[in-house]
């Protein structure tokens, strides 16, 4: 049996699409909570270059091998005091750099291969002065 809808379905139906058309028009979610961005002026640039030596099988006396840039793997530096991680990637010829704070941090080459070892490089930030630190990579050839 079909029943006729009375007269208060008949007015609640145009007041739930305007509540549906307000409620959709400009809402837009809360932009996630970010960490403060520190001012350009308090952070210092830390860069190196990432190699991997001996960068041939064979070195003969007077003619060693460079070391091989270690090219797109991922470089973290670890906070020491607080542990937040910042990282950045190398481009094709080992050269990575990162915006940092004063402050003391672990630098380690986060890749899943087991050639080329990297070993982790504590760097001390302690002025707002630009920071070499190369990363110096054992590539397993012998």
């Amino acid at each position: 049996m079909l029943r006729k809808p009375g007269r208060s379905a008949g007015l609640l139906l145009p007041a739930v699409g305007i509540v549906l058309v307000t409620a959709s028009c400009g809402v837009r979610p809360a932009p996630a909570a970010r960490a403060p961005a520190k001012p350009p002026d308090s952070v210092a640039r830390v860069s190196g270059v990432v190699a991997a030596s001996p960068g041939c099988p064979v070195e003969r006396p007077g003619h060693a091998c460079a070391p091989r840039p270690v090219g797109h793997v991922r470089v973290e530096a670890r906070d020491l005091r607080t542990g937040l991680t910042v990282s950045t990637r190398t481009s094709a010829d080992g050269h990575y750099s990162l915006r940092l704070g004063k402050g003391r941090y672990v630098l380690s080459v986060a890749e899943q291969k087991v050639f080329p070892r990297c070993p982790e490089v504590i760097v001390p930030v302690a002025s707002l002065a630009p920071v070499r630190a190369d990363i110096p990579c054992d590539s397993g050839i012998r």
